[in-house]
């Protein structure tokens, strides 16, 4: 009941994570001039498993990791991530070319592809759940987090240190994003 006197019920529809690996950025994800590490920032869920999402030491580049979970080519899918500001203030999440970018200082959202939808929610402690809604063409959709500097900026040139803090990646088949659903591995 979240401290109300009167308890509440969550209804939402059955959903499954995508995303392998969606806690655990060393694996299973592929990185473009970034890598990740373990952080001691407390992520959402209370525990201490977020990872610092870093950029490399390039000119004039673009910085993100990606996956290319299934999907049905065709139909309306969700990718969301929670994420908290670095170094770095802003996030670019794609999802098959759409894209929007995520102020995670003030949180707001910036700009946004054509026939994409977005979404973010404030959380705890500097954390947001960013999310990105659009119909994929792809069976094998190409999902994305890019570091940016600004609002629609994601070429810049890295420093080699600088970064942001992200945790609990989701793809799911539906016009927005459900409850946090962990997939520890190529499962659900």
């Amino acid at each position: 009941s979240g401290g109300a006197t009167c308890p509440s019920l969550l209804l939402e529809p059955s959903r499954t994570n995508l995303i392998q690996y969606s806690e655990y950025l060393n694996s299973g994800w592929s990185y473009a001039r970034s890598s990740s590490s373990l952080s001691l920032v407390v992520s959402p869920d209370g525990d201490s498993k977020s990872y610092k999402f870093i950029e490399t030491l390039d000119t004039n580049k673009s910085f993100y990791i990606y996956q290319r979970p299934t999907s049905v080519s065709g139909q309306t899918y969700t990718q969301s991530i929670f994420a908290k500001a670095g170094e770095r203030d802003w996030l670019k999440v794609e999802l098959n070319a759409k894209y929007a970018y995520f102020d995670l200082t003030n949180g707001v959202i910036g700009s946004t592809s054509a026939s994409t939808t977005a979404n973010i929610e404030q959380l705890s402690n500097g954390w947001y759940r960013c999310s990105v809604s659009a119909i994929t063409t792809s069976t094998a959709p190409y999902i994305a987090y890019y570091l940016a500097i600004a609002d629609g900026d994601s070429v810049y040139d890295g420093d080699g240190t600088s970064g942001l803090y992200l945790w609990g990646a989701q793809f799911e088949e539906g016009s927005y994003a459900t409850s946090y659903i962990p997939n520890h591995s190529g499962g659900t």
